[in-house]
């Protein structure tokens, strides 16, 4: 999830101008995605390492993972895809 955090920031930072306001918010709306599976991946592993007790934050971590992947590559093959002006 860093790496999608990594990859979605470095992309809206390089080319801002050549994005749409779709595009963008779609970008956008997939780093927070990251974002939020990074910061569930931290408690998740707070329960596995015994320093809490929300047993069900693991499968919420995972659920958010795998949705988060199918963002990015949705958002990456619509980026693929676009037309050229």
């Amino acid at each position: 999830m860093s790496a999608a955090f990594t990859l979605v920031g470095l992309r809206v930072l390089l080319f801002p101008r050549d994005l749409t306001r779709f595009q963008l918010s779609i970008w956008l709306a997939t780093a927070m995605a990251a974002g939020t599976t990074v910061l569930l991946g931290r408690q998740a592993l707070a329960w596995r390492e015994g320093r809490s007790t929300r047993a069900f934050v693991p499968r919420i971590h995972r659920a958010s993972g795998a949705a988060t992947l199918t963002a990015l590559a949705i958002t990456t093959i619509l980026w693929l895809l676009r037309t050229h002006r």
